[in-house]
């Protein structure tokens, strides 16, 4: 992994590592706290050599000193020494446990040795230490071979007696809380890095484009909070939601350079990823940018669209592909943007069979020559063949991964499954990431409060261009009216016409006028039903809009 990686785990897994940093400090703490307090009492011995006043002897002797340290030190520890300190202080042990608690050390290029004993007591650990002082230098003299003066060569001397200890030495509760943190922290991040190489299931977009090598259409974020399947995508909506679909919209449009497309269809690999939803709002979301927009609703096994929007599904597309309808009988409208939605009708016993019959394939023909964009909500690729037949008849699919659902094999099983029917892969549309940028940016941002309209003075003219003439009058003697310059960008999301009352009109186009008029619903109220964990109409829930009759409007 690059160290790009690492830190997008860490901050994926944040309150994880914050968790375990938290306990390692608790748990240091507490340890700490109800440890045993130990104190230390040092006291210092000089080895000291008799051997001449010449400069030559003093360096020998020098040398010597040093060298015999050592085995002073070695000495300090052994039960030569310490059975006469156990008989003195009446101590009920061994030399050998006694051993335990009596460090000895050297300074570098000295003759020093320093005893330190350790206990759970400081009057007792000054008293040891004292008396392993006394019985080394005592063991030392008895050792050393005398001079022919009668002194001895080498000798010990006590630089410094040790003191009672005020302050324990042990614990330390600072040092525990640091080790405490680090240990938790690095506990932590192995867990989540054992955790992460184990997961197999989808966790960031990023993946999903990349085991896909398809592009990233857009992310959907997790939302718990809303209620209801569909979003408002008007222009006058400014939630993060709506934004999302919104730029899944721009990047569909993408899509069509070199090529008049107009079918798209939506799966996903398995059910749940939430492919009927994001259909849905991806329709509301090119019907509100002034597109003749149609949802078919072609999963025949699971349908779901009518129980989200309040649609009837009693007739459908498989009324109009078994012959027994038209599609101007079965369209129905939903919301003020005219979105026409096709529902799937009754259950068929032959999906497969009518998804890849002539009249499905004439039906897509006379959708895309009606409508500007037909968006198809199809079943997942891996339990039925049925999305990589209509996608081989749109020329192409669009798949929605769910984050946290599919798994890395499925979502590369359904990129190979689209590819051997001749299905090509659109692009990926990561659906319930948590998080995202975008949702960040959108609740950042947002929109200013319009300004009060100023009424235009009567008396003031609107200065013209210099050099423009003035348009001609016609033979009634009133000036033509001026035709409406259409700003860059306009074709791609037309601005919502505004009635007299201040209310937002659906746009009206020539497809929508010549067209004969569709079967309407009054809007109802939303409905939320649960459903089995696998249905994928469930993936989560959509603030829906609320419909109100626009006045003067039919």
């Amino acid at each position: 992994m690059r160290f790009s990686e690492y830190v997008a785990m860490a901050r994926a897994h944040w309150a994880g590592l914050t968790a375990f940093t938290a306990i390692g400090i608790l748990l240091a703490a507490l340890a700490g706290l109800l440890a045993t307090p130990e104190y230390q009492a040092r006291a210092e011995l000089v080895v000291v050599t008799d051997t001449g006043n010449s400069a030559n002897d003093l360096a020998q002797g020098s040398d010597y000193s040093q060298k015999q340290v050592r085995t002073f030190s070695a000495l300090a520890s052994r039960p030569i020494v310490l059975d006469p300190v156990i008989k003195d202080l009446g101590l009920e042990t061994t030399a050998a446990e006694l051993a335990r608690h009596v460090g000895v050390s050297t300074i570098l290029n000295t003759n020093v040795i320093s005893i330190s004993v350790t206990d759970a007591d400081p009057q007792l650990a000054a008293s040891i230490a004292n008396g392993v002082s006394s019985s080394l230098t005592e063991t030392i003299a008895t050792l050393v071979p005398s001079l022919p003066s009668g002194d001895k060569s080498v000798r010990m001397q006590s630089i410094r007696d040790a003191t009672v200890p005020v302050v324990p030495s042990s614990p330390n509760i600072k040092m525990w809380i640091v080790l405490g943190a680090l240990a938790g922290l690095a506990i932590g991040a192995c867990l989540i890095a054992l955790r992460e190489a184990l997961d197999s299931k989808l966790r960031t977009s990023d993946d999903a484009e990349r085991i896909t090598q398809a592009p990233l259409l857009g992310t959907i974020t997790l939302d718990r909070r809303s209620r209801t399947a569909i979003v408002p995508t008007s222009s006058s909506s400014g939630s993060p939601r709506a934004e999302e679909y919104r730029q899944i919209r721009t990047n569909i449009a993408f899509l069509e350079v070199g090529g008049d497309r107009r079918l798209f269809a939506i799966t996903s690999s398995v059910p749940g990823e939430g492919k009927s939803t994001t259909a849905a709002n991806l329709a509301a979301s090119l019907a509100a940018a002034g597109h003749s927009v149609c949802l078919v609703e072609a999963d025949l096994r699971r349908p779901s669209l009518g129980k989200s929007l309040g649609l009837e599904g009693a007739v459908g597309l498989t009324t109009v592909l078994i012959g027994r309808a038209t599609v101007s009988d079965v369209l129905q409208q939903y919301g003020p943007d005219g979105l026409q939605v096709l529902l799937s009708g009754r259950r068929p016993p032959n999906p497969s069979e009518l998804l890849s019959s002539p009249r499905m394939r004439a039906l897509l023909d006379e959708l895309s020559s009606t409508f500007e964009y037909v968006v198809i909500d199809c079943p997942p690729v891996l339990p039925v063949t049925d999305a990589a037949i209509i996608g081989n008849l749109c020329g192409g699919a669009i798949l929605v991964a769910g984050v946290g659902i599919v798994e890395r094999r499925d979502l590369a099983a359904a990129r190979a499954a689209l590819a051997a029917a001749d299905s090509p892969l659109l692009g990926v549309v990561a659906n319930r990431v948590r998080d995202s940028a975008g949702s960040r940016y959108g609740y950042s941002y947002e929109a200013d409060p319009e300004p009060e309209a100023v009424s235009p003075v009567a008396d003031v003219e609107e200065p013209s261009a210099v050099g423009a003439p003035a348009p001609p009058a016609d033979e009634s003697g009133t000036e033509p009216a001026e035709t409406p310059v259409e700003a860059p960008g306009d074709a791609l999301e037309p601005q919502p016409a505004v009635d007299g009352e201040g209310d937002v009109a659906a746009p009206t186009t020539a497809t929508q006028r010549d067209a004969p008029p569709r079967p309407r619903r009054a809007p109802q109220e939303d409905r939320v039903d649960d459903e089995s964990d696998d249905a994928d109409a469930d993936v989560e829930d959509f603030a829906r809009p609320q419909l109100r009759a626009v006045p003067g409007k039919s």
